[in-house]
């Protein structure tokens, strides 16, 4: 299992790395209201995407092998319709919110530039899902590898044009859809009603438990997004996901890898995840790793202050708040898939509705009673951290009562 991990996020490092590279450059030449703007977009599409195709591509891992074309144009024609309703109901209440939402939907075609990002990337998520199917996992790469560069090569070449920001997130889908269409690695789209009925039965487990996770999922996560615009601004916004955007990155380069591997295994033949002999190196990796969340919490502002410059200095002092729940989230994002690969996702939906609603109620009250945002920070940051222990705690329990982990392999 070592080996898939390290093959998967040996070139994730690479696609990491790149942005790690470049967010020094454009953090300086683009302003903090810009990036508000980029959150915006981001939040709305990433609100979007948890419903595109109802939850079903997951099954596309443990689905039989003449099922995957029926599981595939199922996805792709829903997320083409469903996207469509999302952004139309988007577009017409957002701006009614507040100015913020407003300027956001003024740009010239913004709804158009959302429904191509929407479908796009959903082409992509099944493309992954196939390679994780067929332990492809450096295919994966490939594809993130390919479409961060046209992303950040579109952002420096037309850098001077209006909101760049936004307008190369959807160009570098779009290339990297066309690149995997040059290379012969398409999708077969075959739409039988009566198959595609069958389908949707058989699966239905996926989209009864996932969705409700989905919902509360887009309230904790994306919906911080939307309440902070309110509570606070655009700024505050560009703060919180520049900050959530570079702590992810190691989480995106490791922990996703792991995510995936394991939802292979314990798919596979085996349905269990082994350690055998490497033990020890996970350990020494955690710590390495825990170690690294530690110099965060003790120098993260002047970190944020060099990298980003000195207009991202409130970055800083949120991402000495944030180190620790940014460690935990790690740890209940490598077993993420564990309740859906054990058919445990009604008990999963429930701690995580706990879970969010509590996380929702620090934001709302933060918010509403008029707290600093820095403070906000700290409060937000040990009400997540306890929620991703829970989530952890409740992964490696039916992990092993379920005869998933093995410590030793003779």
């Amino acid at each position: 299992m070592l080996r898939k991990i390290a093959a998967f996020a040996s070139g994730n490092v690479i696609v990491q790395i790149i942005p790690f590279i470049f967010y020094p450059i454009i953090a300086r030449i683009f302003s903090v209201d810009d990036f508000g703007l980029l959150a915006l977009f981001a939040a709305i599409t990433s609100a979007c995407s948890y419903f595109l195709t109802f939850q079903y591509m997951p099954a596309i891992v443990k689905c039989e092998k003449s099922e995957i074309t029926s599981l595939v144009s199922i996805s792709l024609f829903s997320s083409f319709i469903v996207s469509l309703i999302l952004v139309g109901v988007s577009g017409y209440y957002l701006p009614l919110v507040n100015e913020d939402f407003s300027r956001l939907f003024e740009i010239k075609n913004i709804e158009l530039f959302l429904v191509i990002f929407l479908v796009m990337s959903t082409f992509i998520e099944i493309k992954s899902f196939t390679y994780v199917r067929d332990g492809k996992f450096t295919h994966i790469t490939l594809i993130n590898l390919f479409k961060v560069i046209c992303l950040y090569s579109v952002l420096l070449i037309f850098r001077n044009n209006e909101h760049i920001l936004i307008l190369s997130q959807v160009a570098s889908l779009v290339m990297a859809v066309a690149f995997i269409f040059v290379f012969k690695s398409g999708v077969s789209v075959s739409l039988d009603l009566s198959a595609a009925k069958y389908i949707l039965k058989k699966y239905s487990e996926f989209p009864k438990y996932r969705i409700p996770h989905a919902v509360f999922d887009v309230i904790s996560v994306q919906g911080i997004i939307f309440f902070i615009t309110i509570f606070y601004g655009l700024v505050e916004v560009a703060i919180f996901t520049m900050v959530t955007k570079l702590l992810r990155m190691p989480i995106n380069v490791v922990f996703s890898a792991i995510a995936k591997v394991i939802y292979s295994e314990l798919c596979g033949e085996k349905k269990s995840i082994g350690f055998g002999r490497d033990v020890r190196l996970y350990l020494l990796l955690g710590l390495v790793f825990l170690f690294s969340f530690f110099i965060l919490y003790l120098f993260g502002h002047s970190i944020f202050v060099f990298v980003l410059g000195d207009k991202w200095s409130m970055s800083g002092e949120l991402a000495e708040s944030f180190s620790f729940m940014y460690m935990f989230l790690s740890l209940s994002i490598a077993l993420s898939f564990v309740p859906a690969a054990l058919g445990k996702q009604k008990h999963f939906l429930w701690i995580t509705t706990v879970g969010n609603l509590l996380i929702l109620s620090t934001v709302l009250i933060s918010g509403s009673l008029g707290i600093e945002f820095s403070e906000f920070g700290v409060y937000y940051s040990v009400t997540a951290s306890v929620v991703y222990i829970s989530y952890f705690i409740f992964n490696i329990y039916i992990l092993v009562t379920n005869n998933g982990i093995k410590l030793a392999e003779k």
